[in-house]
């Protein structure tokens, strides 16, 4: 891997030592395996559901995953790392939440991070943060970047999609890249909107939905606990964002899949030409592959489907937070 900047140098990212916090299912580890990008050591979260799908996927050594509240965290947990990666809560950034930003208790966690950021004898080289578009605006993000700065980190921010990095769903997010002056990135004001190292696809390069989740795609066909009830396809229809397997694309996916149907992602029509299509959801494991996640990742089978779409929901895309790593 190579840093940006004057007198640019490799080093070697296998080494890396990865704390990852709000880890919830692991899309953080699972990026950074693709990435090649070291090892996590330390995954914290307090969601006792989520710890249980890390542990089921990724099978992580003794010690590694923790159940604790973020507000916790103390300098020791930033001893012995060398990059930090985290997704906060978005709820008090996004349009379907309350914004009340600082003033929401939800943000404490990250508040935490950001002290710890300011006091902390030892503090990461590299930090990788993900969230909401609507945060870059925030007052979190501002006090955050302010920290950064302060403690001598170069910043790169990006607002990016799944659909640039070839997979065929809409899921806006930003990103904020830290690295301490060791390996720092050339300076920028901009939030950029590509990757500097991988222009956009085309919107007629992406893959077919049913070509891109393959036998998945024909699993949830046939399964018929996916499909939306007729009174609710009456009521919803003409808010419903309906695709076929031939789409080339699909909306961000929320939380709330599965349980309301207006603005919480796509639906597939399965016989789109006759005047009362049959609509069904898209499976868990649909939503995961269009989240980045590989075909081997699943989930124990005392996670319900409604926890695994809110779980899916709280993650991030693997493939794009893979590709940024390599900017580090």
């Amino acid at each position: 891997m190579k840093t940006d900047g004057a007198g640019s140098s490799s080093f070697d990212g296998s080494s890396v030592r990865v704390l990852e916090l709000f880890s919830g299912i692991g899309g953080m580890c699972m990026a950074s395996q693709r990435a090649g990008f070291g090892s996590v050591v330390s995954a914290i979260d307090i969601n006792p559901v989520a710890n249980q799908v890390f542990s089921h996927s990724h099978h992580p050594a003794k010690g590694v995953l923790k159940a604790r509240n973020i507000n916790s965290l103390a300098p020791r947990d930033f001893a012995d790392v060398d990059a930090l990666l985290m997704s906060p809560p978005c709820q008090p950034f996004s349009r379907n939440g309350n914004r009340l930003d600082l003033s929401d208790p939800r943000t404490e966690p990250l508040s935490q991070v950001t002290e710890l950021l300011r006091t902390a004898e030892t503090i990461p080289k590299m930090i990788l943060l993900e969230n909401v578009k609507g945060f870059e605006s925030s007052d979190a993000c501002s006090c955050l970047k302010e920290v950064l700065k302060s403690r001598g980190y170069s910043l790169q921010e990006f607002l990016l999609s799944p659909n640039q990095v070839g997979i065929p769903n809409s899921r806006l997010r930003y990103f904020l890249l830290a690295k301490t002056a060791v390996f720092s990135f050339q300076h920028s004001a901009s939030i950029f909107l590509e990757l500097p190292v991988k222009s956009a696809v085309p919107a007629t390069d992406l893959p077919r939905l049913k070509d891109f989740l393959g036998e998945a795609f024909d699993r949830a066909n046939s399964d018929l606990s996916l499909r939306l009830k007729s009174k609710d396809v009456e009521r919803y229809l003409p808010v419903l964002d309906i695709v076929t397997g031939d789409c080339r694309r699909s909306c961000c996916f929320t939380k709330s899949y599965g349980h309301f149907l207006e603005g919480t992602g796509s639906i597939v029509s399965l016989n789109v030409d006759e005047p009362r299509p049959a609509l069904r959801f898209f499976s868990p494991e649909e939503v995961a592959l269009l989240m980045g996640f590989p075909p081997e990742f699943s989930f124990p089978e005392s996670v319900t489907r409604k926890q695994r779409y809110r779980l899916l929901g709280n993650s991030v895309n693997v493939v794009l937070v893979a590709e940024l790593l390599k900017l580090f």
